[in-house]
């Protein structure tokens, strides 16, 4: 089948048949597909497949036509594999990885008993023969076989349809195998994310877990560090509250000493006033009694 040449990824590799012969071309051709595939079997093409490039020629300056791109375009088809032919019509972009694999099988043998004229010996041999290979006609691009169905004897056409009966049988072994190993591949595939993804869990469930008791023991000391903070400001400030109640204290004692102090001085002056006062009065008495005294001499001697 064909398909837009557009849309179709890089080849891997490309062959160039020019100046084959359509035998060679086509052996060629197999042997280089199968090549390709064999070393691409274990490699992961993806869904795109793997593509390549064979180069046949338009035909445009044959005489008898594009007979090489017929027959590799019947070859495909035979093999029903998909493929595109680029533009101007000189190559085929071909995915390696569709389609079917042909062998080719015994050759029918004719079990009549045939003569064979030698001519050298001038005798006939007898025996049973292997018909030689019927010449190959140009393609027929309608039914995509390498002969025209009419030129085979009934045993080619049977040994043909046997052919492409077991190509596509083990042509849906290797798809079935391929999905196969793809699935399991995919599965290995889907278990193991899963034990990463359950690993990945674990290991941020055990980080969270880890960040979390940091983050609480943190906070404890972040709390311990603010108690013990608050603590020392309220010890400070009821120490400087304790000394200034001392100070008060103090103060109030030294304002009492100084006024008990000058209540003493006051009731000392005015106790040595009192004492002044008093020897004043005596001595004014004494004076008075001794001028008293005095006159009463004067007045006792006249």
């Amino acid at each position: 089948m064909s398909r837009n040449e557009d849309k179709l990824p890089d080849p891997v590799e490309s062959l160039d048949l020019h100046n084959y012969q359509r035998d060679r071309a086509i052996a060629k051709v197999t042997i280089f597909l199968s090549k390709i595939a064999s070393s691409t079997l274990t490699t992961n093409c993806g869904h795109r497949g793997v593509w390549v490039c064979i180069v046949t020629g338009s035909g445009s300056h044959s005489p008898n036509g594009p007979q090489l791109r017929d027959a590799v375009k019947a070859l495909l088809i035979k093999r029903e594999m998909e493929f595109s032919l680029c533009r101007g019509g000189g190559a085929f972009m071909v995915r390696v990885d569709s389609g079917m694999e042909l062998y080719e099988g015994p050759l029918p043998t004719d079990t009549k008993l045939t003569f064979k004229i030698d001519c050298t010996n001038h005798r006939a041999t007898h025996g049973p023969c292997r018909p030689e290979h019927l010449p190959t006609k140009p393609l027929n691009a309608q039914n995509g076989l390498a002969l025209h169905w009419s030129d085979l004897t009934p045993a080619q056409q049977d040994a043909e349809e046997k052919a492409l009966a077991e190509a596509r049988t083990r042509r849906d072994r290797t798809v079935r195998d391929r999905r196969a190993v793809t699935k399991t591949r995919d599965e290995e595939e889907f278990v193991e994310s899963l034990n990463q993804i359950g690993n990945l869990r674990g290991r941020r469930r055990c980080s969270q877990d880890e960040d979390l008791a940091a983050a609480l023991e943190l906070s404890k000391n972040e709390n311990y560090s603010r108690d013990l903070i608050l603590k020392e400001k309220e010890d400070a400030r009821q120490l400087r509250e304790a000394i200034q109640i001392s100070k008060d204290d103090e103060l109030f004692h030294i304002q009492e000493e100084e006024e008990s102090l000058r209540t003493a001085m006051m009731e000392s002056m005015n106790a040595c006033k009192v004492s002044e006062n008093k020897k004043k009065v005596e001595d004014n008495e004494f004076l008075m009694i001794l001028a008293l005294s005095q006159n009463d001499t004067v007045m006792y001697e006249d």
